[in-house]
């Protein structure tokens, strides 16, 4: 090689006993690569150059092409929650999933709690009207945050992906059915006061609107005090979670439902909007269903079906507020991530 033909102007023949490789264009064998493959010529460009080496074997055919990266990444979903920070939609839909894969737990509590308490607004409305709307009222609005506490710890195992056995989460449920101290009473006698406010707002509105054409906007207007009513709701119901879910002592938990509910409000205006909004769509499905145009004094009643209803949706809501606050908060995804490798890593071996 002429120092006219070494691109780097014969430099390399400084090097005593450097002399240039053998290096030569791959012939592939007939047969053994695709038809349409040509070796690349000196100016076509086609094909791929596939040098020989001594001593060194080299694929005569390119691999195949691969398809393009997805944008984005998905977070893992063991369970009903995706380990990341819940949007709002995540909230609703991890509500709904939650409930709806615990059917056999929910409907035996159902009846344990709903029964009694329909028979008590029954008695008290035939005692007296005021009193049973009062009666009503509590029942419609107060019932499902203290199912709460009942229900969150078979649907918190469920949104994490770790569903309780039917014995195990039955023990757990009625553990916390009742109540059982005082400050646990005082929690919901608290949250009585905006229930009956509410209750009356809501028979009121019914009442009004179910009388004009203006009936079709029964939703839109259940939903701003609704969206207030849960806002006060929603750190009660964190504290039977913490209590259910963490086990800890009564005093401990009503703190740290505090601080959790505190710290994600911002976070979770959006997610309760869409609460609201969801039940009172489902209450009008009930109004419309039941005859509410045709039946004396209805709309009350209505209230507690709906309410009987919608309570296990209102739990899993409490529990995915619970577990979107403790991956904001305390990083419950990282956490939950390495019990799901420790857990795989253990099958494995």
């Amino acid at each position: 090689m002429s120092a006219g033909d070494d691109p780097l102007g014969g430099e390399r023949t400084r090097f005593v006993g450097w002399t240039p490789p053998n290096v030569e264009v791959a012939t592939p064998q007939p047969g053994l690569v695709d038809a349409e493959w040509q070796p690349a010529g000196p100016r076509t460009g086609r094909g791929a150059q596939l040098p020989t080496l001594p001593g060194v074997e080299l694929p005569t055919r390119l691999p195949e092409p691969q398809p393009a990266p997805v944008d984005g990444l998905v977070a893992h979903k063991p369970g009903s929650a995706p380990l990341r920070p819940l949007t709002g939609l995540d909230i609703v839909s991890g509500a709904v999933s939650v409930a709806s894969g615990n059917l056999g737990i929910i409907g035996l509590l159902w009846v344990c709690a709903w029964v009694p308490a329909a028979a008590i607004v029954v008695v008290a409305r035939v005692v007296d009207p005021g009193l049973g709307l009062v009666a009503l009222s509590i029942a419609a609005f107060v019932m499902p945050v203290a199912l709460t506490g009942a229900l969150a710890s078979p649907l918190h195992a469920t949104a994490i992906g770790r569903p309780m056995a039917f014995a195990d989460a039955l023990s757990a449920a009625f553990a916390r059915l009742v109540p059982r101290t005082a400050l646990e009473v005082a929690g919901l006698a608290i949250l009585a006061a905006p229930a009956l406010l509410l209750g009356l707002v809501l028979a009121a509105i019914t009442e009004v609107v179910a009388k004009s054409v203006a009936v079709l906007l029964l939703p839109v207007l259940y939903t701003a005090p609704l969206s207030v009513y849960l806002l006060v709701a929603v750190p009660i119901q964190l504290i039977h979670t913490v209590l259910a879910v963490e086990g800890a002592p009564l005093e401990q938990s009503v703190r740290r439902g505090l601080y959790l509910s505190g710290k994600s409000l911002l976070h979770h205006l959006v997610p309760i909007a869409l609460q609201a909004i969801l039940f009172s769509t489902i209450g009008f499905a009930i109004l419309m269903s039941v005859g509410l145009f045709f039946l004396r004094g209805m709309p009350a009643m209505v209230m507690l079906i709906a309410g009987a209803v919608l309570s296990p949706i209102a739990a899993g809501f409490a529990v995915m507020y619970y577990v979107d606050a403790r991956i904001r908060q305390e990083g419950y995804d990282v956490e939950l991530s390495a019990r799901v490798a420790s857990g795989a890593g253990a099958e494995a071996a």
